[in-house]
């Protein structure tokens, strides 16, 4: 059920060279929908100030932010991608440490991921740019030397993040 009031969002969603996107998937609050062979959409929202975000297959997702009702037109790049290893000081491969990929632009959107058994990191639905990486455990801490470039649609590789010991502080403040 719908609540009364609400506004339509038409628009539609491209690639980077002006073609179509089929059935990439829309977002705004509550509201979800799927583009059409077309690349059309159409999403019912309350009317103002609204943000929608577009996911696809193969492509680094894009959003919008303006008025509704409204006409979005998002535009998609192709996924770009990059994997790397974390290792202790000793070269020994760090499992389950959450490694944070940072995009410097604000444009880019950040992610979060885990290093597996042996320490390798996977991170996709990049879009083109430079990326800061911090890698954090319970016991080990570190940072990529300087910025990773990452090319429009191209995967990096053999990115290595070396962490050095750390120590977890808690407590408890009372007055």
């Amino acid at each position: 059920t719908l609540p009364a009031g609400g506004v339509e969002l038409a628009g539609t969603v491209a690639d980077i060279a002006g073609g179509p996107i089929s059935h990439a998937q829309l977002r705004a609050g509550e509201a979800v929908a799927e583009s059409d062979d077309a690349g059309k959409f159409s999403l019912w929202v309350d009317p103002g100030s609204t943000y929608v975000q577009a996911t696809a297959d193969g492509y680094a997702p894009s959003s919008w932010s303006g008025e509704a009702p409204g006409r979005p037109e998002l535009q998609l790049t192709p996924e770009s991608s990059l994997s790397g290893t974390v290792v202790m000081e000793s070269g020994e491969p760090l499992a389950d440490a959450q490694v944070e990929i940072a995009g410097l632009d604000w444009r880019q959107s950040s992610v979060d991921t885990t290093s597996g058994d042996d320490g390798t990191f996977h991170a996709d639905r990049l879009s083109p740019g430079r990326y800061a990486i911090t890698v954090r455990s319970a016991h080990a801490y570190g940072t990529s030397a300087g910025t990773v470039l990452v090319a429009l649609a191209e995967h990096t590789d053999g990115i290595v993040i070396e962490v050095v010991p750390a120590a977890e502080v808690t407590g408890r403040i009372t007055t």
